[in-house]
């Protein structure tokens, strides 16, 4: 929906403040079902701000292409929130890569990032995600039951920084990164639709 999404552009641009997704069909006289799957659609038009509003994204800057891929952090741009990053695991594989996992806030909608060099791959929970807030954080104590689901989410978060790590550089990379980000904006959605009972 390529004139909704420039209609629905156009009136945030005009606006001082952000507005919700009822608030943007309300005014472009839509539904709020299109407008929510255009906005959750151009994840580097709409951004999420606080209070369930959304406003127009920025772009974030691309890699200096010289950079290693072994190396690189992650393609995007670096997080904007203080490092504050606290180690929570790290085990070795039978292959001898390490595997550690930590936290910190990161500036993203996704809820982990994945950074690699060398044989460490790093996967770093992002502990301002809305997930975090409602669920108890993977890979901290905290002595509640269903301590395998808990031991299942770690190891699918696990998973998936090794593959990310086994994916060459250059589009290949950044797609599983736009992957991962958008994962982290449906795990917003859903948290959101639970929470308010749809």
């Amino acid at each position: 929906m390529p004139e909704l999404a420039d209609r629905i552009a156009a009136l945030l641009a005009n606006e001082t403040t952000g507005l919700t997704i009822p608030a943007i069909a309300d005014k472009l006289g839509v539904s709020a079902h299109d407008v929510d799957r255009v906005i959750w659609g151009e994840p580097k038009r709409f951004a999420w701000q606080p209070g369930h509003c959304w406003t127009l994204g920025t772009e974030k800057p691309r890699p200096v292409p010289e950079r290693s891929a072994a190396t690189e952090e992650d393609s995007r741009a670096r997080p904007w929130a203080p490092a504050e990053q606290m180690q929570l695991s790290a085990i070795t594989l039978a292959s001898g890569v390490v595997l550690k996992v930590s936290r910190r806030p990161l500036d993203t909608h996704a809820f982990f990032s994945v950074k690699t060099g060398g044989n460490e791959v790093e996967l770093i929970l992002n502990s301002t995600h809305e997930l975090f807030a409602e669920h108890p954080m993977p890979f901290e104590s905290d002595g509640a039951g269903a301590q395998h689901y808990k031991q299942l989410l770690e190891l699918l978060l696990e998973a998936w920084a090794l593959y990310e790590d086994s994916i060459p550089g250059g589009p290949s990379r950044r797609a599983a990164e736009d992957v991962r980000l958008l994962w982290g904006r449906r795990a917003t959605e859903l948290l959101r639709g639970v929470a308010d009972g749809h």
